[in-house]
């Protein structure tokens, strides 16, 4: 459907922006050696007595587009999000704050025509 490819090219948007938001931000922290990223930014959180499954997804994302009354109603549609996240530990400093900022910025900007 038209729904389901908008949400489908838009996912693509999304992951191909995250995926340069995170080389450029890796790239900005090993200038000032400081190594990788995302290990010194997102970890997962070791709790004591709770064991976690090494394979375990640390976050689960499921988009579903959805007919709540298909048959009074068949062209109407309606995304569901559902987002799981184990136990997660995050270190911010000044350079990922800034690096935030004008992501988001950027992010929500419209786009160029």
């Amino acid at each position: 459907t038209a729904a389901g490819s908008s949400s489908a090219s838009m996912l693509a948007v999304l992951q191909a922006t995250l995926g340069s938001a995170a080389a450029s931000l890796a790239a900005r922290r090993r200038r000032a050696g400081r190594g990788s990223a995302w290990v010194n930014i997102l970890a997962a959180a070791e709790e004591p007595g709770y064991p976690r499954d090494s394979r375990a997804a640390a976050l689960v994302v499921v988009l579903d587009t959805v007919r709540p009354d298909p048959v009074a109603h068949p062209e109407r549609e309606e995304q569901r999000l559902q987002v799981r996240a184990e136990p997660m530990h995050v270190r911010l400093d000044q350079d990922v704050l800034a690096y935030l900022r004008g992501f988001g910025a950027e992010l929500l900007s419209p786009p160029l025509s």
